[in-house]
């Protein structure tokens, strides 16, 4: 490259200081260095001090090498003013305070180095139109780099990165004609993602039904009901019914959005509740409901209203249905409108105001809630989310051991409940609040067993189906569980698409069947997590039933199915195999995917974000050219 240029080394033999708010190019102006050089080497010079101070290493043409060496040899035999009023030299009449050079008494040359380095880091840079501050000396301690080196380091990529961006965008400047057709080509590459996506996509309900309504044959087949919620634009939701073959044999998807709960109700019906219209349709009156459907007729049996995105009612038989109410007032504007139509029905006297996160049993026949469970009368604010919040997010009930317990699921206390009906207390609790080893967000739990208890459960923000069961001590023990890495190991699925599970129910035959939220499965698998049944692209499935075995089977613990030692076990491997950039992404994905069209897959997604930039970068060439082009 030539002679360096420094600073330092101008500012010693000439004596013209740099002052403190003065920028190179400031300092290069000075009448003072017109008096030692030519225009043209003092331009070499203070460029190649820009470049260097801002670590852009690039080669000096020959021209440029000759005008410094030139610069430096005139420096070398240039002698500065005695008075050095005009460049910064101390007057004689300070000679006190500033000893000239013959005066200074010889000194080490350690002390010469401290002197030189204290001099050169107290040498003002501060501009930030074209300055860097000097670095210092590079300490070669076996210790490492400094962190100056270090700051240096980091300074020489960033700007040979705004360097390459400098040689592209000329480039680009120069060739607009390949600059238009390359970036055309990068536009069509993004394209093809998205049109795949587009034309694979079959969504639930749109497959030609393999039956007509009223004359479908279930004789030898497993008819499994699925509820999707959909997204909160209202792509995919509905209820799906599927054969053993995996065939869509009849639907509901009449409804607005969000499908929650499906529960069969002997061999012709199923109870679900959604979101009938919009709440804009106020002369459809109050939207949310729980409703029987008679699937074989295709015809609505009843309908009555629910809380606000109610996520479970059950059928307790005659007319009574027991619901898990997760709204708050202080959080849902809608939660008013709910208490009003449970007013005028007579099922809560005229003076109540606050119904929300409670389990209450409904008796449609005498119009009475017959036993009610509010959360916020036994535990604290600090159990869940805060009532602003969220608070319980309730999101199953199950009525168990003859009628005498409840089991429940509030989401947001990261635990599942046992509640006695005649006493209102815990008889147990598996999970605590933020105790995410155990569970984290969980959904739809099922108790297999009273005693000891045993509990399978979608352990969504895990991303795992498992299975606890007590101890005598009151601890619980895994006894089974289902991870991403074991979906993985079949073929067609890879550990994204166990997402969000929010469904696990144990069926008579000793499988599993676990609905995938965020990846829009539903999987059957065996004890040794084969995979043996599955259907796919449902949009936000959130429950799946078997018709033969009706709402939640209760089927075999795994300690019946298989060796399973009892140990209590905290390790967390989904939790673990979660983090990191790559989860991030996923996690952003998955988010979007709730306003989303539904044909939209992660590679899809991923490339619409590429053709976004692509676009926005074609758009300033456009801007930049013109520019360029059009006189000012």
């Amino acid at each position: 490259m030539g002679k360096r240029p420094s600073i330092h080394e101008i500012e010693q033999q000439s004596g013209i200081r740099c002052g403190p708010d003065e920028t190179i190019t400031e300092y290069f102006r000075r009448d003072e260095f017109r008096a030692i050089a030519t225009e043209r080497e003092i331009a070499a010079v203070r460029n190649a001090i820009l470049r260097d101070q801002f670590a852009q290493e690039r080669a000096l043409n020959q021209d440029e090498q000759d005008a410094i060496e030139s610069f430096y040899t005139k420096l070398a035999e240039y002698e500065p003013p005695s008075n050095g009023s005009d460049t910064g030299i101390a007057d004689e009449g300070d000679g006190d305070l500033h000893q000239s050079d013959s005066e200074e008494p010889p000194s080490t040359g350690e002390n010469t180095n401290q002197e030189t380095a204290a001099e050169s880091t107290n040498t003002p840079y501060s501009s930030s139109e074209d300055v860097l501050p000097t670095l210092d000396p590079v300490d070669t301690d076996a210790k490492g780099p400094s962190s100056s080196t270090r700051a240096h380091n980091r300074s020489r990529g960033v700007a040979a990165i705004r360097s390459r961006y400098r040689e592209l965008k000329q480039w680009a400047l120069s060739n607009p004609h390949q600059t238009r057709a390359l970036l055309f080509v990068l536009l069509l590459l993004c394209a093809v993602p998205v049109g795949i996506a587009n034309a694979s996509y079959t969504p639930a309900g749109a497959e030609e039904q393999t039956g007509a309504a009223g004359t479908i044959d279930t004789s030898g087949t497993n008819i499994t009901f699925i509820a999707a919620q959909g997204t909160e634009t209202g792509f995919g939701p509905g209820i799906f019914a599927y054969n053993d073959a995996g065939e869509l044999v009849w639907s509901h998807n009449q409804y607005f959005r969000k499908y929650f709960d499906v529960d069969p109700i002997g061999d012709d019906k199923v109870l679900f509740t959604a979101q009938k219209h919009r709440w804009s349709n106020e002369s459809a009156g109050y939207p949310w409901v729980a409703a029987v459907y008679n699937w074989r007729t295709d015809t609505l049996v009843r309908e009555f209203p629910v809380p606000p995105v109610t996520h479970d009612v059950d059928y307790l038989g005659g007319e009574t249905y027991i619901t898990a109410n997760l709204q708050s007032h202080l959080r849902d504007e809608h939660h008013d409108d709910f208490v009003h139509v449970a007013q005028q029905r007579g099922w809560i006297p005229a003076d109540r105001q606050n119904f929300s996160h409670n389990l209450y049993q409904l008796n449609l026949s005498t119009g009475t809630i017959e036993w009610e469970y509010r959360f916020k009368e036994h535990f604290p604010r600090s159990a869940g989310s805060g009532y602003s919040k969220g608070y319980t997010h309730l999101n199953d009930v199950d009525v168990v051991d003859n009628g005498t317990a409840v089991l429940a699921s509030p989401r947001n206390f990261d635990r599942v409940v046992l509640i006695d009906k005649e006493t209102k207390e815990l008889r147990w609790t598996l999970g605590a609040e933020d105790n995410y080893d155990i569970l984290n967000e969980q959904h739809n739990p099922v108790l297999l067993q009273l005693t000891p208890p045993v509990v399978v459960v979608a352990d969504s923000e895990n991303r795992r189906a498992i299975e606890y069961q007590r101890l005598p001590n009151g601890t619980w023990a895994q006894t089974w569980k289902f991870e991403p890495l074991d979906l993985a190991e079949t073929d067609g699925f890879g550990t994204k698409d166990l997402q969000w599970p929010r469904d696990a129910d144990r069926l008579p035959n000793g499988n599993t069947l676990i609905t995938a939220s965020g990846a829009g499965h539903v999987v059957e698998v065996t004890p040794d997590k084969e995979v043996v049944w599955s259907v796919s692209e449902i949009e936000k499935v959130y429950e799946a039933e078997r018709l033969r075995y009706g709402d939640e089977p209760q089927g075999p613990p795994m300690t019946e199915l298989r060796d399973v030692s009892l140990s209590v076990e905290k390790e967390n491997t989904a939790a673990e195999e979660s983090g990191g950039l790559f989860s991030v992404i996923s996690e952003y994905y998955t988010l979007a995917s709730w306003v989303l069209p539904a044909w939209v897959t992660q590679s899809a997604f991923y490339s619409l974000h590429l053709a976004l930039i692509l676009g926005l970068i074609w758009s300033r060439f456009e801007w930049l050219l013109r520019r360029r082009t059009t006189p000012l």
